[in-house]
């Protein structure tokens, strides 16, 4: 049967030169370090906004299925800073207000990379 492949975005197979934008689970994993995801194992039982953090909103969610409802958050919108200090578990509702409001997908990293996308694309224009 062979070894399953997963198509890559543009911008990735581009970036990193991935022959025809497909590349094997494993590599993938091993690349883009996504394997295991430690982060996860600092995720608690409940929603850490019970003190308001978070819109000045306290959150009210009943939680039943904790690994179904609940995200591991970066705090400073990071996803390469897994120290524990930058973590906190928030439920779903939670965490998509949070990201909303300080606009989490702007954080270093994706930023660079749009930022990189952007200028390439006015080169080749």
């Amino acid at each position: 049967m062979g070894k399953k492949k997963y198509r890559k975005s543009k911008w990735v197979r581009d970036e990193f030169g991935v022959e025809m934008g497909w590349v094997c689970f494993p590599h993938h994993a091993i690349h883009y370090k996504m394997s295991g995801w430690e982060y996860k194992k600092h995720r608690l039982v409940f929603c850490e906004n019970v003190d308001g953090r978070i819109a000045n909103t306290v959150c009210v969610s009943n939680i039943t299925h904790p690994k179904l409802q609940l995200d591991v958050d970066h705090i400073n919108g990071d996803s390469s800073n897994n120290q524990i200090e930058n973590l906190q578990t928030l439920c779903k509702n939670c965490h998509a207000v949070k990201t909303n409001i300080n606009k989490d997908w702007e954080s270093p990293g994706r930023t660079y990379y749009a930022n990189l996308k952007k200028a390439q694309n006015e080169k080749s224009n």
